[in-house]
C-alpha cells in the first residue's frame, strides 16, 4: 500500500522578528505547530537552524530529519501544559543519579566509576551546596529530601525549550548531574557521553562487542549531540 507523504510547497525558508522572538517563514508565510501556535522561538541562532532544515527538504517532507522542528513544537505545544510533570521526572532523575549507585567495592569497574564520577559528585555538591550519598549495589538510596527541592528550585528557572534540551539530555545519559556538569561547562560533551556510557563499555571489556548496542549507541550519540546543540542554539551569546 502506498504511503501519502507531505509534499514541499514551499520555494524559500526565511526567519522573521517577531513579538517574543523570532519566527520561521515559508515564503513569507508563518508556520505554526502540530497544536496551531505561533512557531516562534527565542533566538535568532535556534530559528536560522530550524529555517536550514525546512530548505533542506526535498519533494517529500521528512519530519524524521527534522530533530529541532520537532523539538521547538514539544517545547510550544506540549512543555507548555505539563512543564511540571516534565520538571518531576527529572528530578527523580537526580534524587536516584545514575552515578550515585557503583559496583562491588574495590572492583575495576568500582575504581573506573570512581575517577570518572566522584569529580561530578564532589562539582554538584559545591554547586548547589547539597548532599549526594553514594552506596555499592542497586538497592534505592535515600538521598536528603533538601536535594529534591534545591533541584527543583533549580530546574523552575529553566525555560520550555531549554527544559526540553534538557529533558532529551538527562534521558539519554541517565544522569541529572551529568546533565548540570554538562551544561554548567563543568564537563565536555565527550567526557558526558564516556560517564554515561561507563559501565556498559567495560562490560563490552569482558564479554565483548555487541554489534547492536554499538549501533544504537551510535543513534544516542547523536541524540545528545543534537540536543546539547539545541541548548547552545538557545544561547544569546553565540
Amino acid at each position: 500500500m502506498k504511503v501519502w507523504q507531505k509534499k514541499r510547497f514551499w520555494r524559500n525558508a526565511d526567519t522573521f522578528v517577531l513579538e517574543g522572538g523570532f519566527g520561521v517563514l515559508l515564503d513569507q508565510e508563518l508556520i505554526y505547530t502540530p497544536d496551531k501556535n505561533k512557531f516562534i522561538v527565542p533566538t535568532l541562532n535556534l530559528a536560522v537552524r530550524v529555517a536550514k532544515e525546512w530548505d533542506s527538504q526535498k519533494l517529500n517532507i521528512r519530519f524524521e530529519e527534522m530533530p529541532f522542528t520537532r523539538a521547538c513544537n514539544v517545547s510550544i505545544d506540549l512543555l507548555e501544559k505539563k512543564k511540571s510533570l516534565v520538571i518531576d521526572n527529572l528530578v527523580e532523575y537526580g534524587m536516584y543519579d545514575l552515578i550515585c549507585y557503583r559496583a562491588e567495592s574495590g572492583s575495576e569497574l568500582e575504581v573506573l566509576q570512581k575517577i570518572q564520577w566522584d569529580p561530578l559528585i564532589a562539582w554538584v555538591k559545591k554547586f548547589l551546596k547539597i548532599d549526594i550519598k553514594v552506596q555499592s549495589g542497586i538497592m534505592p538510596i535515600n538521598q536528603p529530601f533538601e536535594n529534591r527541592l534545591v533541584f527543583l528550585e533549580v530546574l523552575s528557572e529553566f525555560n520550555n525549550f531549554e527544559l526540553t534540551a534538557l529533558d532529551q539530555i538527562v534521558s539519554i545519559t541517565g544522569s541529572l548531574i551529568v546533565s548540570l556538569a554538562l551544561i554548567n561547562c563543568n564537563i565536555n560533551f565527550e567526557a558526558a557521553w564516556e560517564c554515561s556510557i561507563l559501565d556498559e563499555v567495560w562490560q563490552q571489556k569482558i564479554w565483548g562487542v555487541d554489534e547492536e548496542a554499538t549501533k544504537r549507541n551510535l543513534q544516542k550519540k547523536a541524540d545528545l549531540s543534537q540536543a546539547f546543540e539545541l541548548l547552545n542554539l538557545l544561547s544569546l551569546e553565540n
